[in-house]
């Protein structure tokens, strides 16, 4: 159990910064959940996901967790730079599975090509998972793969706002 002080009050930082679930009462049709750290908000998606082993979060997880939850909340790509062996792999499994979202580990070779990115990039779009994608570095495609990924991510963006993504006539 986490021991908090006396004095902790709504506005505080230490109670904005735990990681939090909010129902959503006002929703007409179901109560809808959402994973809640500061100001940023993320559906909770109720996959159900095996726990995995106990892990700590240390101030350094914790502040990358708080980045990843401001890069989702406002529709941006989440990049975890840090040496080799820091669990960056496990931090991004650990919000995924707090967030109650399946994350699919894609690992990149120099034979990955852009059409099979575009039809993994549908099949995320579809099944609402979060990718990882490993050994980014090893694509032929380069900074081609990052622009596309991004103009994929902007098209899903604006057809959200819209609220018409039809996944089912490839227009993704």
């Amino acid at each position: 159990l986490i021991e908090i002080e006396n004095d902790l009050t709504l506005n505080s930082y230490e109670w904005l910064s735990l990681i939090k679930y909010e129902i959503d009462q006002n929703s007409r049709i179901e109560n809808k959940i959402h994973f809640l750290q500061f100001s940023n908000r993320i559906l909770y998606n109720f996959e159900f996901i095996e726990p995995s082993s106990t892990f700590i979060i240390s101030p350094m997880m914790e502040r990358t967790l708080f980045e990843l939850t401001q890069a989702i909340s406002a529709y941006r790509i989440g990049v975890v730079h840090a040496p080799s062996q820091y669990g960056k792999s496990a931090v991004i499994q650990t919000l995924a599975q707090l967030c109650g979202t399946n994350c699919i580990n894609v690992f990149c070779n120099s034979s990955t090509n852009v059409n099979q990115i575009e039809n993994f990039h549908q099949g995320l779009v579809a099944s609402n998972s979060w990718c990882l994608f490993k050994n980014i570095q090893q694509l032929s495609i380069g900074i081609n793969f990052l622009y596309l990924i991004s103009m994929n991510f902007s098209f899903v963006l604006n057809r959200k706002k819209s609220k018409s993504i039809d996944i089912s006539s490839n227009e993704i």
